[in-house]
């Protein structure tokens, strides 16, 4: 159960551009959970959370149309008062409208400053990370078919480029000072919240083994910050984005070992983290699932509509599924 407070969330800044609007940087150093508990954001009445959209605009909309019929969201996209939305990465690729889903979310951004939050996905640190070589391409004249080859072209990325009419109207849209390029630039590899009473983390895949406590999580999530703003990190030979230990397999754009765990292990890893409650994506389940006690999968991408985990302050977490209406019990297997 998401504990109750009664603090009242704030809007944040009103005076950053559009993607930093989009709640980034709210992870911050934890010596207690008393003692830093709201530290990063002031507290939230209701948590809204989306899984991994990949890049499939339609579903966003019509999720989005269900939110405004319940009144989390007004025709503006204003969201209701003291509630909070966060997207838990991988807004791109696979879809065919992933420039629209990021579009759609900058939206959001810029009508509700500090209250929508985007996660880093490992699609999106792949685009990233293939930028110098897109740069190239273009440069050189070539296509998507030669992007195709690059670790983000071989995930799908290459139906990313084909939206933008082709590679140097992809790499001007993907400068840091463009919007999209900053929006990419300006998620979190990891977020605290506040609901209620209740610390809840959101990171985009999980946590690898080799973090175990707070320090850990802190210190991979201050590199990553520095390296998606690191071009030149970025491109350098050396640096392989998908057997990197911060941006491959066993980091938190990539980790799947959650499921894999024992339990004993994982109802002990929020308090390791100095949280109550973990929510992850990145790993497709046929339905938002619970490890443990308080460890939530939410990627269900793949279906026919968007299924939204929503956490209230003082009550269970509950599944909203097609028509935004209560859809079925979380899994626990």
């Amino acid at each position: 159960m998401v504990k109750n407070s009664p603090a009242s969330a704030t809007s944040g800044a009103q005076n950053r551009s559009p993607a930093d609007k989009c709640g980034v940087s709210a992870v911050v150093p934890a010596t207690s959970k008393r003692e830093n508990r709201g530290a990063s954001s002031s507290p939230t009445s209701v948590i809204i959370v989306l899984g991994d959209i990949h890049g499939h605009a339609v579903l966003l909309d019509r999720f989005l149309d269900g939110a405004q019929r319940q009144g989390w969201i007004d025709g503006a996209g204003l969201l209701a008062a003291d509630t909070r939305m966060v997207f838990m990465g991988d807004f791109i690729d696979r879809g065919t409208q992933s420039r629209r889903v990021i579009e759609r979310v900058l939206a959001l951004c810029e009508a509700n400053p500090g209250r929508v939050h985007g996660l880093l996905g490992n699609h999106e640190m792949l685009a990233l990370a293939s930028l110098a070589v897109a740069r190239e391409l273009a440069h050189n004249g070539g296509g998507e078919d030669e992007y195709a080859w690059t670790p983000h072209g071989r995930e799908g990325g290459w139906q990313l480029v084909r939206e933008f009419g082709g590679l140097r109207d992809y790499v001007e849209a993907m400068r840091a000072d463009a919007p999209i390029g900053g929006f990419l630039r300006s998620l979190d590899p990891a977020l605290d919240l506040v609901c209620g009473d209740s610390r809840v983390l959101f990171v985009h895949a999980g946590i690898p083994r080799r973090i175990r406590h707070r320090a850990d999580l802190d210190t991979e999530v201050e590199h990553l910050r520095a390296l998606i703003r690191d071009e030149a990190a970025l491109a350098s030979p050396s640096f392989n984005v998908q057997q990197d230990p911060h941006t491959g397999e066993n980091s938190l754009l990539g980790d799947r070992s959650i499921p894999r765990r024992r339990r004993i292990g994982v109802d002990h890893l929020p308090a390791s983290l100095d949280v109550d409650i973990i929510i992850i994506g990145h790993t497709r389940h046929d339905r938002i699932t619970r490890y443990g006690s308080s460890i939530y999968a939410v990627d269900v991408s793949g279906q026919p509509d968007l299924t939204a985990l929503f956490l209230r302050a003082g009550q269970t977490p509950q599944v909203f599924g097609k028509g935004l209406a209560p859809g079925g019990k979380i899994h626990s297997p």
